[in-house]
């Protein structure tokens, strides 16, 4: 009876035998249990292959962080050349240079408006969320309910305009 017992307990120390955190001691006690207990050294063998997918499953997400990366250095990009394009489209376009600068004005304005009419709640919103899952402090509840009501109102009043209009 004592030789299952002792499997059981094997059974539940075999994680971190593999992943070396055990004791001197520890190790010591499930090497020699393993080499003499069929069953356990099956179970060792077992988890030991599961562990392997897992470090397969690491580098797959290792090189999507990359490809996120590489992903967001393009797209920053891209805006940039947007924004230097439309800079000088608006420029070069308009027979008056004057009118050329009110236009890019007019057209910073209603950027600045966008990212605080829209994104700046839905980016709030993410945030709180994330943190909140990371945290668990209720109290970011407060700008979660915050963010949304902004952001479902800026949303209201668009359809509303665009309904009536």
């Amino acid at each position: 009876m004592k030789h299952i017992a002792s499997c059981e307990i094997i059974k539940d120390l075999l994680p971190n035998y593999i992943e070396n955190v055990l004791s001197k001691e520890g190790k010591e006690l499930v090497k020699d249990h393993i080499d003499g207990c069929s069953k356990c050294r099956e179970e060792y063998e077992v988890i030991s292959s599961n562990l392997s997918i897992n470090n397969v499953d690491k580098v797959k997400i290792n090189y999507l962080k990359k490809v996120n990366k590489r992903f967001l250095i393009i797209l920053i990009l891209l805006s940039i050349v947007t924004a230097i394009s439309s800079v000088a489209l608006i420029l070069n376009t308009d027979k008056n240079i004057e009118e050329g600068i009110l236009t890019l004005i007019f057209f910073a304005f209603i950027i600045i408006a966008i990212i605080i009419k829209f994104i700046a709640p839905l980016f709030g919103l993410i945030f709180s969320i994330v943190y909140l899952k990371k945290t668990h402090k209720k109290i970011l509840v407060v700008p979660i309910i915050i963010c949304s009501m902004w952001l479902l109102n800026s949303i209201y009043i668009y359809i509303k305009n665009l309904i009536y209009y």
